[in-house]
């Protein structure tokens, strides 16, 4: 595409799996999904690909990720079922999903909720299901989570019982980073 004007630096840029991003006054609101899809072992859900970008010179702008991602590996126990979906609540209420707020300010980037209304869960679904000790991701806002605040709860194939672990340690997650946690089911 070509633009009818020469458009100068500093350049930003937001992009949204889900949705398009809206932008009013020096701030884009995009929207973290509720629902995130596994799409196989060690990937993450294309709809909560949130990236932001900034070029102060004219050139090229760098994409960076926005969300950091909990990387879940169910071990086999006692049941040995495909995973139909995996739930992660904040207890402490912080919000995992909805409007988030992003900001660039000489270059740094901020990402915030924008509401309220945010919902403190996610869910990370799989159609196909996905067998026990694949590497599952899910999106989630950087931020710092108190001991015991995230609670996976995952649902197998052929059980209607739910299974919940607390993760026992508080954790900061940086942007673009991982969490590596496992648990035996």
């Amino acid at each position: 595409f070509t633009f009818g004007t020469n458009i100068s630096a500093p350049f930003y840029a937001v992009y949204s799996g889900t949705s398009v991003p809206t932008y009013s006054e020096g701030r884009y609101i995009v929207t973290v999904p509720a629902t995130q899809t596994y799409e196989g072992n060690d990937q993450f859900s294309p709809e909560a690909a949130i990236m932001y970008g900034y070029a102060a010179i004219d050139g090229k702008v760098r994409f960076s990720h926005a969300m950091s991602y909990i990387r879940l590996s169910l071990i086999a126990g006692s049941d040995n079922d495909n995973i139909a979906s995996i739930k992660l609540a904040s207890n402490g209420k912080e919000a995992l999903c909805g409007s988030f707020e992003a900001k660039c300010t000489d270059g740094t980037w901020t990402f915030a909720s924008a509401s309220a209304e945010n919902a403190s869960e996610v869910t990370l679904t799989c159609p196909e299901g996905a067998a026990l000790g694949s590497k599952m991701l899910i999106a989630i806002p950087a931020g710092t989570y108190e001991a015991n605040d995230l609670t996976v709860t995952f649902d197998c194939d052929m059980d209607e019982l739910d299974c919940s672990k607390a993760i026992p340690a508080a954790y900061t997650i940086g942007r673009s980073k991982y969490l590596e946690l496992s648990t035996t089911i």
